[in-house]
C-alpha cells in the first residue's frame, strides 16, 4: 500500500512539474503582452510549443537527477547533491545550445550574455568550460559577455579571474564609489593601472545637472581606456526606464491612447522637451 502511495505521489509530482513548467511560458506571455502592453512580436502558438519543450526538457533533467525517487531511500544531503546538480546541468544545457547554434550560423555576429548567473558557473567543474567557451565563440564570429551588480561576486572566487577576466579583453565599469574601501582588491584582480582607477572612481562625480546623463568606464586589453558620458533621446529613456512613477505614467497614457505605449511615449517625450 505504501509503495503503491509512493508511486502515485511520483505520478502526482511528474504530472504538476510538467504543466508547470507549460503554464510558466502562457503567464509570461500573459504578462509580456498583456499585463505590461508589449510589443507582440512573436505569435501566441510559438510561446504553446515553446512550453511543450520546456515541460519535456523539465522532466527529462529532472528524472535524470533522480529527484522522481523514492525520497524513503534517499536521504536528504544527497537530495539536496542532486539540487544543485540539476542547477549545473540546467546551466549547461543552455550553454550547449547556444554553442550548437553558434557552430550552425555562418557569418552572423553571435552574442552569449550570462547575468547574475555565479552560483552556476563559479564551480571547479564549470572553470575549464568557461574558458573553452570564451576561447570558442571568437572563432566564430561571436562573443561571451558576463554582468553581475555585485563586486563581492568577483572578489570572492578564483574560478570566476581564472576563467573569464583573463580572457575578456574589454571591461566596463560603472559607478564604483560605494566600494571605494575595497577597490584595490578590484584594482588588483581586473589588473587596473593607477591611472584606469582614477578614472573608474571619477565617475559621476562632475556631471552636469542640466542634462541628464550617467558615465561609464571602458578599458580595452590594458591598451586604451577611458571615461565616457551615455546619453540617450527622451524617447529612448522612457522606453527603458526602471523607475516605476515614470512607468505607472507611461502606462496610465497608453491605457488612455488605447494601448498604445509608442504614442504614449512620444507625447511624454515632447511634454519633457517643452518643459526645458
Amino acid at each position: 500500500m505504501i509503495r503503491e502511495n509512493q508511486q502515485l505521489l511520483n505520478q502526482f509530482n511528474v504530472f504538476t512539474d510538467a504543466v508547470a513548467a507549460f503554464l510558466a511560458m502562457l503567464v509570461s506571455y500573459w504578462l509580456r503582452f498583456s499585463l505590461f502592453r508589449g510589443i507582440k512580436g512573436l505569435p501566441f502558438n510559438y510561446y504553446v510549443w515553446l512550453g511543450v519543450v520546456a515541460a519535456a526538457l523539465t522532466l527529462v533533467v529532472f528524472a535524470v537527477a533522480g529527484l522522481y525517487e523514492s525520497f524513503r531511500t534517499v536521504r536528504f544531503h544527497v537530495e539536496a547533491g542532486r539540487v544543485a546538480v540539476l542547477e549545473l546541468l540546467v546551466t549547461l544545457i543552455i550553454m550547449e545550445t547556444f554553442i550548437a547554434k553558434m557552430r550552425r550560423l555562418k557569418g552572423i555576429r553571435k552574442m552569449i550574455l550570462i547575468e547574475e548567473a555565479w552560483k552556476a558557473i563559479a564551480s571547479a567543474n564549470m572553470a575549464s568550460y568557461i574558458k573553452y567557451l570564451y576561447k570558442t565563440v571568437r572563432k566564430f564570429y561571436g562573443e561571451a559577455v558576463v554582468v553581475t551588480q555585485e563586486v563581492d561576486d568577483i572578489i570572492a572566487s578564483p574560478i570566476v579571474k581564472e576563467s573569464i577576466i583573463n580572457n575578456s579583453d574589454c571591461k566596463i565599469l560603472l559607478d564604483q564609489r560605494k566600494y571605494m574601501n575595497k577597490f584595490d582588491q578590484i584594482q588588483a584582480l581586473l589588473g587596473l593601472t593607477d591611472k584606469e582607477k582614477g578614472q573608474i572612481l571619477s565617475i559621476n562625480q562632475a556631471n552636469d545637472p542640466s542634462r541628464l546623463y550617467k558615465e561609464v568606464w571602458i578599458g580595452l586589453g590594458g591598451t586604451q581606456s577611458a571615461v565616457y558620458a551615455t546619453e540617450v533621446s527622451a524617447e529612448e529613456y522612457l522606453a527603458y526606464t526602471t523607475e516605476e512613477t515614470e512607468k505607472m505614467e507611461m502606462y496610465a497614457l497608453a491605457e488612455k491612447l488605447g494601448g498604445d505605449i509608442e504614442a504614449a511615449i512620444r507625447q511624454l517625450a515632447e511634454r519633457r522637451r517643452n518643459k526645458k
